[in-house]
């Protein structure tokens, strides 16, 4: 497994941990949200507007990310009463791989 690959493996147990194992008072306030969208982790922290607890991790892997997977974050997005932003799908350049970048804001 390369670095990044473990790193991201690392940054997705984290993550998932955050935002699982927080107390249930402190997720309620919080307004923390984990949805599994096609291997991506979205996560939403609707009293909170840091970029580092409102983002989709886990879409810069070895894998071709599908145009419907953007569609159903959007869509996941909206579901949950936030607006995404951007959104864009493009290839790193080294790699050849796509990658995505979102950006929402939490009302």
């Amino acid at each position: 497994m390369k670095l990044e690959q473990r790193t991201e493996a690392i940054e997705h147990e984290v993550l998932t941990s955050l935002y699982t194992n927080c107390p249930a008072a402190t997720k309620k306030v919080l307004g923390f949200r984990l949805v599994n969208i096609d291997d991506a982790l979205l996560l939403t922290a609707k009293a909170d507007p840091n970029i580092m607890l409102n983002r989709v991790h886990g879409l810069c892997g070895n894998k071709e990310i599908k145009p419907s997977t953007i569609q159903k974050i959007a869509a996941t997005y909206t579901a949950l009463g936030q607006k995404l932003l951007s959104s864009s799908l493009h290839r790193r350049p080294a790699a050849g791989k796509q990658t995505a970048a979102y950006q929402c804001r939490v009302d």
